[in-house]
């Protein structure tokens, strides 16, 4: 048999207090510790020799079975996760015993207490947790709740003083309601710091429900463990674990004799306690803890509702203030002369004291703000934050000591960031609120120091304790905070959708311009084209006149050449001018319809037997226009010499190769007859040689075997696009 160590405790850390492996129990109930496997009790402590008939040291290494014969009636081969009623049993001085069961690991833990003298019926227990239900359900406010659930647990437990206890964002507590007998001093309204409930007490809060401490002056009854090297018992879910001596002494320093405490547990967090203290010992029987728990949990429903309907008609409030805002920015015809003409809507969106837009070194205030130099200085310095997103403090000055000089009208602070780019910024601001807090005795000296041996001991004062706290303000609601974040979204929105709406209003009007300069510039080339098609026309018109009255064969040949080329000319002009773009042309699509042309003047055969391949290319007009009469000279040479005055096959190519232009020409005729004239001094030879030298090309001729090759390269002006371009 060995008596386990209880751990040594450092009063300077107690947020490190192992207070869920204390070692000891409550003796006012009994825990015994059983092997799942062999139902034999490893582990005993507490009142066993008065509950269960033996003392600690004489059930270890036995059956529970035997060492406990009331635990034959149990169901032991069950999983057990969290504490289960095992049912009334009878104990070993002939009174009822309650048993609760719960496992931790390959362990079963058994605690029995005595049972009441009068048991709640069932029915009893479900016309109270109706009764108090409905009365919670009543309740319009968080006050009101508070205040019925403080005299509603008081009646039922009969405890001296019940407390409503929240716990604040700082993680200090704070008294909302309280039911007490008369003689005792209030504690209403008042504080408690942080280190009053350490963080790993909160834990077990968390986990257990509802705690209780019947006399807290009671002596810890060590458990008892056969094996030396057995690790310490996990306590955590154990109803009956012994209490930190240091919270012992801190109920005593408050004339607190019983204490009980049940969580108000929200969404998973511990929202507050329901705190009950009595003068004298008092404990509370199973079937009262199990009314508690149940009412602890209609209160915890009921907090939530109250909350959740409060944080609706907040945000119903914010949406209808940001609706009305999005709306006047839209209307707007740029969103920062809407926003700096409408900064006073910004604090319907966000009730604030003071509103601030800020666009580059331009600031536009509304209400109780800071200078605009100090102004530009605290954005600029936010602007400089790595964290991104929504800004929000209640106490600008402790990270940001410059606003310590300004908290009249800074000490809170609401901020986003729309644009780092062009440093635009929204930001609101709330004065400070100066506020006198009741504290439950001084909470800058949680522990006393003891005169005798130095160490620490929780705080024996209680006495009330006014504290003035300054350069706080009024706490930003996460309402607030998101509908904050969703302005700065709407309003770099609105910016970008503003700012396309401005590029395209520029692009319609830069194509409205270059649209009428096109149409002047093609009215101008089709009243140019009018006029060259009339002068052809004209000149046609002579030449033909002379040809029927001449009788002189070389004459009359040379008429007949000169009549062609005209023609050719007229035919290129025309064509080439349909285009509804006069700057540039398909040069592709220009040669196809002007070699329909063509064949169409020379009969139908020659269109049936031209054939062309031409890659999509898009030269300027003057280069197309070059082409076309170079393509019409070595078409009619082909048709007036390949083929003796014929028809026959004519193969057409315009390929782009790099940055070159590639026309080839081919014919399957006499190609030593059509060389000779091309290469002669004629008309048509020196009109050719002329326009390619005016493109920068080449021109060479080569026999195909049978026919003539001709192949004009010319090179591409950076603004022509061929094939994939």
């Amino acid at each position: 048999m060995t008596e386990l160590a209880v751990p040594e405790l450092d009063l300077t850390q107690c947020d490190r207090e192992p207070i869920h492996i204390p070692g000891a129990v409550q003796p006012h109930g009994a825990l015994v510790v059983v092997d799942r496997a062999t139902l034999r009790i490893e582990q005993a402590g507490g009142g066993c020799a008065q509950l269960l008939g033996s003392a600690p040291e004489s059930l270890l290494g036995r059956l529970v079975t035997d060492a406990v014969p009331a635990a034959a009636g149990l169901s032991l081969d069950e999983a057990f996760s969290g504490a289960t009623y095992a049912g009334a049993l009878p104990g070993g001085s002939g009174g009822e015993l309650d048993c609760v069961v719960h496992s931790v690991g390959d362990k079963l833990v058994l605690e029995f207490e005595a049972a009441p003298a009068r048991r709640r019926s069932a029915a009893e227990m479900a016309r109270t947790v109706e009764t108090i239900g409905s009365a919670f359900g009543a309740a319009r406010t968080l006050s009101q709740l508070a205040d019925i659930a403080a005299a509603r647990f008081r009646e039922l437990t009969g405890f001296d003083r019940v407390m409503v206890y929240r716990f604040l964002p700082d993680e200090t507590g704070s008294v909302i309601a309280e039911a007490r007998a008369d003689a005792l001093e209030p504690f209403l309204n008042h504080r408690y710091p942080a280190s009053d409930i350490p963080r790993q007490a909160r834990q077990l809060y968390l986990r257990n429900v509802i705690r209780v401490i019947p006399d807290v002056g009671y002596a810890p009854s060590p458990l008892l463990a056969q094996d030396l090297g057995e690790p310490p018992l996990d306590m955590s879910d154990a109803h009956l674990r012994s209490v930190s001596p240091i919270h012992i002494q801190y109920l005593k320093n408050m004339g607190v004799a019983a204490s009980a405490s049940v969580s108000i547990i929200r969404d998973g967090q511990l929202w507050g306690l329901v705190a009950l203290h009595h003068r004298t010992p008092r404990g509370l029987s199973f079937d009262d803890r199990s009314l508690c728990r149940l009412l602890a949990a209609s209160l915890s429903h009921q907090i939530a509702s109250l909350e959740d309907a409060e944080l609706y008609r907040e945000r119903l409030r914010s949406r209808a203030a940001e609706d009305a805002l999005f709306s006047l920015l839209a209307r707007g015809a740029s969103v920062d002369e809407a926003l700096e003409s409408h900064a006073p809507d910004l604090l319907e969106v966000v009730r604030a004291h003071g509103a601030a837009v800020r666009h580059g070194d331009k600031v536009t205030t509304a209400g109780l703000c800071p200078d605009p130099d100090k102004l530009l200085t605290l954005a600029d310095w936010l602007l400089e934050r790595p964290e991104p997103g929504v800004f929000a403090t209640d106490s600008l000055s402790r990270i940001f000591p410059a606003a310590s000089v300004y908290p009249e009208t800074a000490s809170g602070l609401l901020a986003v960031t729309v644009s780092t780019s062009d440093r635009r910024q929204l930001l609101w601001f709330r004065a400070e609120q100066v506020e006198e807090i009741n504290w439950a005795g001084n909470p800058h000296k949680p522990v006393d120091a003891a005169s005798d041996v130095g160490a620490l001991t929780p705080r024996k004062s209680f006495d009330l304790w006014r504290e003035t706290v300054r350069g706080r303000a009024q706490p930003w609601s996460s309402v607030e905070a998101e509908a904050a974040g969703r302005i700065a979204r709407t309003v770099a929105e609105l910016q970008r959708t503003q700012s396309i709406a401005r590029l395209n209003e520029s692009l319609r009007r830069a194509l409205d311009e270059r649209d009428q300069e096109l149409s002047q510039k093609s009215h101008l080339l089709r009243e140019g084209d009018h006029r060259i098609q009339n002068s052809l026309q004209i000149v046609g018109g002579m030449l033909r006149m002379q040809l029927r009255t001449t009788t002189d064969p070389d004459v009359k040949a040379q008429l007949e050449e000169a009549l062609s080329r005209v023609s050719a000319v007229a035919l290129v002009h025309r064509r080439l001018h349909r285009s509804e773009h006069p700057e540039t042309v398909d040069l592709d699509v220009y040669v196809r319809e002007l070699l329909a042309d063509i064949g169409a003047s020379l009969g139908a055969e020659w269109t049936r037997q031209m054939k062309t391949n031409l890659n999509p290319v898009s030269t300027p007009t003057e280069m197309a226009m070059s082409i076309g009469l170079v393509l019409s000279e070595l078409v009619l040479n082909a048709a007036k010499y390949a083929y003796e005055g014929g028809a026959g096959p004519l193969q057409v190519d315009l390929v782009v190769r790099g940055p070159a232009l590639r026309l080839e020409v081919r014919d399957w005729g006499r190609g030593e007859a059509v060389a000779k004239p091309v290469a002669g001094g004629g008309l048509g030879s020196r009109l050719i040689g002329g326009l390619i030298d005016r493109l920068k090309g080449t021109i060479d001729r080569s026999a195909a075997a049978p026919g003539l090759r001709v192949v004009v390269t010319v090179p591409l002006p950076a603004g022509a696009r061929g094939p994939g371009a």
